[in-house]
């Protein structure tokens, strides 16, 4: 029988106790309900329904940036909106058949120098690299 995890405070204590392994910096995570979120908007007494996800994203540090990669499938690189505004990013994009849109937004543990930031979308992947502003590096 298989246990079942309660929560992070499951998946880090073990890491906890054990000398040998590296925990790593776990600076947010999310949970979504099944099906995305849903937002509501009117314009001009019309009511658009629209579907909004979080994409599934993932981190990695570096000394002086930040790679995050998120899944954003049936996604054109044109399509994805990039916005870093000191140490706030945000990522918006809709796929090719404007049936489902992307958003996340998240806290990032430095600012960001925005002349800097490099991106690339492969298969499905979008991957931003971001640099720390030359102030900020300690």
């Amino acid at each position: 029988m298989r246990k079942r995890l309660k929560g992070l405070h499951d998946i880090v204590t073990p890491l906890h106790r054990e000398k040998t392994t590296h925990v790593p910096k776990v600076w947010s995570f999310s949970a979504k309900p099944r099906g995305g979120r849903t937002h509501q908007r009117s314009i001009e007494r019309t009511l658009f329904i629209e579907r909004v996800e979080e994409p599934r994203t993932d981190f990695l540090e570096k000394v002086d940036n930040l790679v995050i990669m998120a899944e954003l499938p049936d996604v054109r690189k044109e399509d994805i909106h990039l916005d870093a505004e000191g140490d706030i990013l945000s990522i918006f994009a809709r796929d090719r058949f404007r049936s489902r849109s992307y958003m996340k937004e998240m806290l990032l543990p430095f600012v960001v120098d925005e002349s800097r930031i490099q991106t690339k979308y492969r298969d499905g992947i979008f991957e931003a690299t971001l640099f720390k502003r030359k102030e900020t590096i300690k």
